[in-house]
């Protein structure tokens, strides 16, 4: 017992204390309890891989960010005026005649190959009348020589609009160059660039 003084100065013993029990664990299982593992999170497969990174161009670096680069008398650039998160790629065609753009290299499975692109005219970018996505088909046994799938639409001033092209499943393609491009002289943002399955 402990003693401690009071109030008015005298001495007094302490009550014992009430044992403390633990109800969440019963005392039979204290010694044997192990920790529940939840085998659905330590079975959870993560998500693949984009087969194109960066198709969001939130990455920084120069130009579009990495894994991007221009083809034809093109600016590009990331600015923060995008569709999803917070960069886009404004792409300038520079000269008329041709479309120009900026390019990216992706993996091909094999199987069919659908690219999309989400596109709007940039402010102050020119009356740029169309948007492209193609995918061209690299094959090793003919030194890259690619073979175009493309595909078009008409370009919105503020509205956010997409673009779709499909390469069909072939075994011999090794790898697809993504172009998006503006078909006029102008200026383009593209975002939400995406490369799957169809």
């Amino acid at each position: 017992m402990l003693a401690c003084a009071d109030f008015d100065g005298e001495q007094v013993e302490d009550e014992p204390s009430p044992a403390v029990i633990d109800a969440s664990v019963p005392p039979s299982d204290a010694t044997s309890a192990q920790p529940v593992s939840d085998s659905s999170a330590s079975d959870a497969t993560p998500p693949p891989a984009p087969r194109l990174p960066n198709g969001g161009f939130e990455a920084p670096g120069g130009g579009c960010g990495p894994g991007w680069a221009a083809f034809g008398e093109v600016s590009f650039e990331r600015v923060p005026i995008a569709r999803n998160g917070a960069w886009a790629c404004r792409v300038c065609n520079l000269t008329p005649a041709t479309t120009k753009g900026v390019h990216a290299t992706v993996p091909s499975d094999g199987g069919a190959t659908r690219a999309t692109a989400w596109f709007r005219a940039a402010p102050d970018g020119g009356n740029v009348g169309s948007a492209w996505v193609s995918l061209y088909a690299l094959f090793p046994d003919e030194g890259g020589v690619p073979t175009p799938r493309s595909a078009q639409a008409p370009v919105a001033n503020d509205e956010w609009r997409s673009v779709t092209t499909e390469y069909p499943a072939s075994p011999d393609v090794t790898a697809f160059r993504l172009h998006i491009e503006a078909g006029d002289v102008g200026c383009l943002l593209f975002d939400d660039v995406t490369v799957d399955s169809p």
